[in-house]
């Protein structure tokens, strides 16, 4: 910022004394630009025009005086000057009332030229800090209000280029559905000899291209259920189930593919039935992306769900002794498409989005998950639902669960 020269403005009606000050000021550290004037009403005038670092005022005046110039420069063009009153000051209050009406400083008649020059160069400084100030909060602001400007224009691309990827997969995976059906109910006809004989070989290389077809449509469905997550069109059709039973079903489907790993799946579970109020369909979906992603991250040992009783919820835990997560990845996890450098078996690698669609599952029901890993040791899934009870079924019977 290029510093301009202090402009300094003096009223005074007394030649001798005007010239005085002139002359002082002249002889300052700092070169000021100062201008000499007889009247107060010129002063006022002057004041109303043009900006001034400084305002020596004589007090005592006789057309017009110091104390009227004070209330009239409250019209001035910049209000932020000081004002150094100057008068014999015989009588206190001339001093209290002047300070009153906004004067800074007062000098006493007659003047000492050193105590003239300290008390102008202390106020000239405190002018060009304040005036330092102002123009670095304005640029200050100026970038700010820039920065904020340039944030909200990406904001809104960002924005846009989010909906046009939500209609994207949305809409590839509504076409993709259709002939991905088609071409596994004609494989499956294959298999299953309902067209003729197939020789063994066949059947291997067929059967493993139903795989991938199912692999495939888990992925569309992956990405069809995330896009209604976030478009918020879920909708939950809660009921009463009974926990347990759900999980022995759901670990029964995983046995053999556990067995085919030498993979132990166990369950450890309450004797009783346990009821829960849930979204069945959605909830089996919670626990296949869990028991599936320990099943593919367990090379050796075990993989164990658990269920615990509190007052209005029940605990559900999925945990494996696989190779486990590090530290600094556990916080992203639950984010969409992350997925970490665990080493797993070639083609199984998902969307990432199962842990996602999960999470917000679960959240949907009122609950909450979250996981416990160590590199080496093993990770645990945990996460609650709501219990069943009359109170919740009745309170919970108007409620539309699309979010």
């Amino acid at each position: 910022m290029k510093i301009k020269q202090p402009r300094i403005l003096v009223i005074e009606d007394n030649k001798c004394d005007r010239d005085l000050l002139l002359h002082i000021l002249n002889s300052l550290e700092t070169e000021c630009v100062v201008e000499c004037v007889n009247s107060g009403r010129i002063g006022v005038e002057h004041l109303r025009k043009e900006s001034f670092d400084l305002v020596i005022l004589d007090l005592s005046m006789q057309k017009f005086d110091g104390f009227q110039v004070l209330k009239d420069i409250r019209d001035a063009k910049d209000k932020a000057f000081p004002v150094l009153l100057v008068s014999s000051f015989t009588n206190k209050e001339d001093k209290v009332q002047g300070l009153e009406l906004g004067a800074t400083d007062c000098i006493n008649k007659p003047y000492i030229i050193e105590e003239v020059r300290a008390r102008v160069q202390i106020q000239l400084k405190l002018r060009q800090i304040l005036k330092d100030v102002q123009w670095a909060s304005e640029k200050t602001n100026a970038g700010i209000k820039m920065l904020y400007k340039e944030l909200d224009k990406k904001n809104k691309q960002l924005q846009e280029f989010d909906r046009l990827k939500d209609e994207f997969l949305g809409n590839v995976s509504h076409e993709l559905r259709t002939p991905l059906t088609i071409i596994r109910e004609s494989i499956s006809q294959i298999v299953d000899g309902l067209i003729g004989d197939v020789p063994e070989k066949q059947k291997q290389y067929l059967s493993r291209a139903l795989a991938n077809i199912d692999r495939l449509k888990n992925i569309i469905d992956n990405l069809l259920d995330i896009s209604k997550i976030e478009k918020g069109r879920v909708e939950l059709y809660k009921e009463k189930v009974d926990l347990v039973a759900l999980i022995k079903d759901i670990c029964a489907d995983f046995q053999t593919k556990a067995a085919a790993q030498n993979l132990e799946l166990r369950y450890e579970l309450p004797e009783d039935e346990v009821y829960v109020l849930i979204d069945m369909e959605k909830t089996i979906q919670v626990f296949t992306n869990l028991i599936g992603n320990a099943l593919k991250f367990t090379k050796k040992g075990n993989i164990t769900i658990s269920l615990k009783e509190w007052e209005d919820f029940v605990q559900c835990e999925v945990a494996d002794t696989g190779m486990g997560i590090a530290a600094e990845h556990l916080p992203q996890l639950f984010n969409k498409f992350k997925q970490f450098s665990r080493t797993h078996s070639p083609g199984e690698k998902g969307t990432g989005l199962g842990l996602t669609i999960a999470k917000s599952i679960v959240e949907l029901h009122g609950g909450n998950i979250h996981v416990e890993s160590r590199e080496g040791k093993g990770t645990t899934f945990i996460f609650t639902l709501p219990k069943y009870c009359q109170r919740r079924l009745v309170h919970e019977e108007n409620i539309d669960y699309r979010r």
